[in-house]
């Protein structure tokens, strides 16, 4: 098996909205990060639990986007990660499990 890092970050990209926006009405009841949650949860609830490369993917994206919105305040444009940012958050997420050691090696050497 081999894995292209790119193709799997293109794909987990297509995933999120273009722009995820918090309106003023919703400021009293929700926060950015709440709402960047809730996205996720809905994202994560569409892909097949066995779909492990989906899985971390949309995690590590969920990640990158995050970091991003510390700065953007009420508008966040999640096309805005880069794939450096989302490698990164791939790599420190398997590392971070020996469950992962398996798609660790796929990863890092891009074929099993």
């Amino acid at each position: 098996m081999s894995l292209n890092k790119q193709e799997l970050f293109e794909r987990i990209r297509m995933l999120w909205p273009d722009v995820i926006e918090l309106k003023s009405e919703d400021f009293s009841t929700t926060s950015v990060p709440q709402l960047l949650n809730k996205i996720y949860r809905q994202i994560e609830s569409e892909i097949d639990k066995d779909d492990h490369w989906t899985q971390i993917a949309i995690w590590a994206y969920y990640q990158s986007i995050s970091e991003i919105s510390v700065t953007k305040g009420f508008k966040v444009y999640p096309r805005e990660v880069d794939f450096f940012e989302f490698d990164r958050m791939m790599i420190q997420n398997l590392k971070g499990d020996e469950c992962w050691e398996h798609e660790k090696r796929i990863y890092l050497d891009g074929t099993e």
